[in-house]
C-alpha cells in the first residue's frame, strides 16, 4: 500500500511539473508571437523612417540647389537658408548640463542647432518627454524637471510645447513647436535619467513584468496587493508600491497568486504558484505605481491645530519643507487628502513660521486630482531657489 501511495505521489508531482512546464512553454509561445509582431512593427517603422529620410534628403538637395543657383524667386534667400538649417538640425544632438558642466544622467536639456547649443521650454514638459530623452541617452526612463531647476541656459530656446507619448525612440518623433516659443530661460526644461535597477522585474508604463529563466512574463492580479507591490518597487529602488487597475499583458502571464510578507528582498522569494501555472486572462495583468513618498511622510507643524500648519515632507531620511512658489489650493488639497482630509487651502510666506533643513519641493503644480503630491509637476527633489521665509502651509478641511 505504501508503495502504491508513493507511486501516486510521484505521478502527482510529475503531473504538476508537466503542467508547470506546459505553462512556461505557453508563455514562451505567446512571447514569441508578441516579439514577431513587434519585429514586424519595427520593420514597418524602419521602412517608413527610410522613406522619410529619402524624402528629407530629396528636399535637402532641392534646397541646396535653390540656394546655389538662387533660381527660386518665389521665396527669399533668407527663407531658403532657414529651411535648410532646420532640415540639418533634425539630426538631433542632445546633452545634459548641470552647473555649467556636462552631466551623465541629469541636468538641463540642451539641443545642438545651427552651430550652437540651445535649450527646451518647459511648457507641457512631463515624464513622457523626459523618458524619450533619456532613452536617447541609453537609460531606461526619465523624470521631468521644470523652471530651470538645473540653472538657466543661454542662446536659443529651440523647442517648445513638446508632447511625447513616451514610446517614441527619438525626441524629434514627438509633437513640438520648432524655434517658436513664448518662454524665457527661467523655464528651461531638464531631466533626471534612471536605469531599471533589477534584472528580474521591470515596469512598462505601470505594467509589472518579471523574468524567469530568461523569459519575461506578466503577473496576475489574483491576491496581488500593496505588500506585493512594495516588494517589487523596492527592487526598483523605490520605497513604496501601490496597485493600479488591471492592465492588458504585453507578454504571457507567468506569475500568479503571489503572497509576500513584506520583508522579502525579491518578489521571487514570495509564495506563488508554479511558474507558468495560472487561470488568468491577458487583461488581468498587474499594474503598480512606485513612489518614494507615503502618506505618513507628510506632516503639519506649528499650526496649533491638527488640521493646519507648515507642510513638511520626509525624504531621504530627513524632514524638509515646500517652497510657496506657485503654491495654491489645488496643491494644498492633494497634500490634505494624503493626510486624510477632503480639501485644503493654501498658505504662503511661512504663515506657520519658518522651518529648517532642506526645501524639498518647489514650483509644485497639481491638477487637484492626484493621490500623491509626488505625482504633481514640480521642479525636482531638492531643486529650488527659495528660503524658509517662503515655506508653504495648508489648512485642511
Amino acid at each position: 500500500m505504501t508503495g502504491l501511495q508513493n507511486l501516486n505521489q510521484e505521478n502527482h508531482d510529475l503531473k504538476q511539473e508537466l503542467e508547470s512546464a506546459i505553462g512556461v512553454l505557453t508563455t514562451l509561445e505567446e512571447n514569441i508571437k508578441n516579439q514577431s509582431q513587434q519585429l514586424k512593427e519595427m520593420k514597418d517603422e524602419l521602412k517608413e523612417s527610410k522613406a522619410r529620410e529619402e524624402d528629407q534628403n530629396q528636399k535637402l538637395k532641392e534646397l541646396q540647389d535653390a540656394l546655389e543657383k538662387n533660381k527660386d524667386q518665389s521665396r527669399p534667400l533668407k527663407v531658403l537658408q532657414d529651411e535648410l538649417k532646420e532640415l540639418k538640425a533634425k539630426d538631433l544632438q542632445i546633452r545634459l548640463v548641470q552647473n555649467d558642466s556636462l552631466h551623465a544622467f541629469e541636468g538641463r536639456l540642451e539641443i545642438f542647432y545651427d552651430g550652437e547649443w540651445g535649450t527646451v521650454c518647459d511648457d507641457n514638459w512631463d515624464d513622457n518627454d523626459a523618458t524619450v530623452v533619456c532613452r536617447m541617452l541609453g537609460f531606461s526612463y526619465g523624470m521631468a524637471t521644470t523652471k530651470a531647476s538645473f540653472g538657466e541656459g543661454s542662446g536659443r530656446i529651440v523647442l517648445d510645447e513638446v508632447d511625447c507619448q513616451g514610446h517614441e525612440s527619438r525626441l524629434d518623433n514627438c509633437k513640438y513647436v520648432w524655434r517658436r516659443h513664448d518662454c524665457g530661460h527661467n523655464e528651461d526644461a531638464g531631466v533626471i535619467c534612471k536605469h531599471e535597477t533589477s534584472p528580474d522585474v521591470r515596469l512598462h508604463f505601470e505594467l509589472l513584468e518579471i523574468s524567469h529563466n530568461g523569459i519575461w512574463g506578466s503577473v496576475c492580479t489574483d491576491s496581488f496587493g500593496t505588500t506585493e507591490a512594495t516588494v517589487a518597487c523596492r527592487m526598483l529602488e523605490y520605497r513604496y508600491g501601490y496597485t493600479r487597475k488591471a492592465r492588458v499583458a504585453r507578454v504571457g502571464i507567468l506569475f500568479e497568486n503571489v503572497n509576500c510578507k513584506g520583508n522579502e528582498t525579491s518578489i521571487k522569494n514570495c509564495k506563488h504558484n508554479r511558474w507558468g501555472m495560472h487561470d488568468c486572462d491577458p487583461n488581468e495583468a498587474v499594474g503598480i505605481l512606485c513612489r518614494d513618498l507615503a502618506n505618513t511622510d507628510l506632516r503639519l507643524t506649528d499650526g496649533g491645530f491638527h488640521n493646519q500648519g507648515r507642510l513638511e515632507i520626509f525624504y531621504r531620511g530627513q524632514w524638509g519643507t515646500v517652497c510657496d512658489d506657485g503654491w495654491d489650493d489645488k496643491d494644498a488639497t492633494v497634500a490634505c487628502r494624503m493626510l486624510g482630509f477632503m480639501y485644503g487651502k493654501a498658505r504662503i510666506a511661512a504663515t506657520f513660521g519658518q522651518g529648517s533643513g532642506p526645501i524639498w519641493l518647489d514650483d509644485v503644480r497639481c491638477k487637484g486630482n492626484e493621490t500623491n503630491i509626488e505625482d504633481c509637476q514640480h521642479g525636482g527633489w531638492g531643486r529650488e531657489n527659495c528660503s524658509h521665509d517662503e515655506d508653504a502651509g495648508v489648512v485642511c478641511q
